[in-house]
């Protein structure tokens, strides 16, 4: 319970400062990266003692670590992406025309996401062909179900390890999530034209690619 407790604090500690150093925009990288972590250990706070949740020092290395230089990293390269558009803007003209700019809007072409989208869906093709074929159950959501069991609840050596070819696309489809996600609420709160219904199957794709 500590344990998970200090995690809780170190996200919050964690969203303090992508607050503080983002001139309080919530819609940025690292603020929804870490975001995302906070309901899934307040939650757990519950199943605590039911679950038997106790972290061990590698997992407490990773969780800390991995958010920790997920925010820096974000920060780092914020704070250069600033420094080079002042720097070009100085050299072209004036710095106060700078704050008079319209925002840029952020438009992908059609044919690049209809293409992603084929991609995700062949990959979650792929992934229930696999589990059909190599997971105990009777139905695709019975085996769905068994795989995440035996992964989350298993010994290292009994866990069902996916082939290379579909892990590391799949990883991609999920994390996608995070830029698809982040273009629609773009468009959304900037009010522009944005391929709205494009963006959302592929957020779907993405969402069911972390699912199973």
């Amino acid at each position: 319970m500590l344990k998970l407790c200090l995690w809780i604090a170190w996200l919050i500690i964690l969203l303090l400062i992508c607050i503080a150093k983002s001139n309080r925009i919530l819609l940025t990288p690292q603020f929804v990266f870490v975001g995302c972590f906070l309901p899934q250990a307040l939650f757990a706070i519950y199943f605590v003692n039911k679950w038997d949740i106790d972290f061990s020092g590698e997992t407490i290395l990773v969780l800390f670590g991995g958010t920790a230089l997920f925010v820096v990293a974000s920060l780092f390269f914020s704070f250069l992406f600033r420094r080079l558009t002042i720097r070009k803007h100085s050299n072209s003209d004036s710095l106060t025309r700078l704050g008079q700019e319209k925002t840029y809007k952020i438009v992908i072409e059609r044919w690049k996401l209809i293409a992603f989208l084929i991609l995700q869906t062949l990959n979650l093709i792929m992934v229930a062909a696999y589990f059909i074929k190599n997971v105990p159950g009777a139905t695709l959501i019975e085996k769905i179900g068994n795989y995440n069991h035996i992964n989350k609840f298993s010994e290292i050596g009994e866990t069902i390890r996916l082939p290379l070819w579909i892990r590391w696309p799949r990883m991609i489809s999920s994390t996608s999530c995070f830029l698809t996600g982040y273009l629609l609420i773009h468009g959304i709160v900037l009010k522009y034209k944005q391929r709205t219904l494009l963006l959302i199957l592929n957020l779907m794709a993405g969402i069911l690619n972390n699912v199973y």
